[in-house]
């Protein structure tokens, strides 16, 4: 094994803009400095951690007054408009880093792909279609569903998707009843909340095992890593929905249409 000497002058100055206490609270870095030095796979985490560090002085931004103001007033308002704003934070922000993710990807030459590389993408065995004509290159053959099939799986799948998620969500309406119950009837050994756990645990598992790839093949993607995309799309997104729709409704929802079961539960 061998290490490359460290070259102290661009060291020196990535030290004085860059690697310091000083520039602690700076939003900017000098990341095509950094990709020159350290490379592109190190870069991409500092650029992670830069976009990361806006996103988040924005969020505090609104997120902080409005949780002093909720404090002061105790308007539940102010809860759920930082909910929502939360919610719609999160998804600019994934927006944003993929954006960025992709400019500098293109900038440091590191998305191309060998089209006539003798290692090939692995087929999705779910996969119907046939091969036809690259658009960029007749000589090349490309796997390709049908798009009116494509199309159909799509919206077939979100349909389907949301249902799921509603059917959840009425699962968690369902338990806060029972809850509610258990209070008015001065239940000792209340359960509601322990049967809510084991059923974020059951859809879970029931989405990422059964439901969740079984759309995914409707929708048609040819190769085994474009399934897998999606697929971590659709667990990503129903996790969050499943192990937090039920704390929502309890923080943000329930003080408007059961605020005298919010009185007894504490739901703040």
């Amino acid at each position: 094994e061998f290490f490359p000497s460290p070259h102290e002058p661009t060291l020196e100055h990535l030290f004085k803009t860059w690697a310091s206490l000083r520039h602690f609270f700076q939003l900017s870095q000098p990341i095509d400095e950094v990709r020159n030095y350290f490379g592109v796979q190190i870069s991409f985490y500092f650029l992670f951690v830069q976009t990361m560090r806006r996103g988040l002085l924005v969020l505090m931004l609104v997120n902080v007054p409005l949780a002093i103001l909720w404090r002061l007033t105790g308007s539940s308002l102010a809860r759920i408009i930082a909910g929502i704003f939360t919610t719609v934070w999160w998804m600019v922000l994934v927006k944003s880093w993929r954006k960025t993710e992709s400019h500098y990807a293109n900038k440091w030459g590191s998305d191309f792909q060998l089209l006539h590389s003798n290692i090939k993408e692995v087929v999705n065995p779910h996969f119907k279609g046939e091969e036809i004509a690259a658009p960029y290159d007749e000589n090349v053959k490309i796997l390709a569903a049908d798009p009116c099939n494509k199309k159909i799986g799509q919206i077939v799948s979100g349909v389907l998707s949301v249902l799921f998620m509603l059917l959840t969500f009425a699962c968690v309406l369902l338990n806060r009843a029972w809850a509610d119950w258990e209070v008015k009837q001065h239940v000792k050994t209340p359960i509601a909340a322990y049967v809510l756990a084991v059923q974020i645990f059951v859809f879970n598992n029931l989405w990422n095992l059964v439901v969740g790839p079984k759309l995914t093949h409707l929708e048609q993607h040819a190769f085994l890593a474009e399934w897998n995309e999606a697929m971590t799309w659709k667990a990503f997104l129903f996790g969050f929905f499943n192990q937090f729709n039920a704390f929502f409704w309890v923080a943000y929802m329930e003080p408007l249409f059961n605020p005298q079961q919010c009185e007894k539960e504490d739901c703040g």
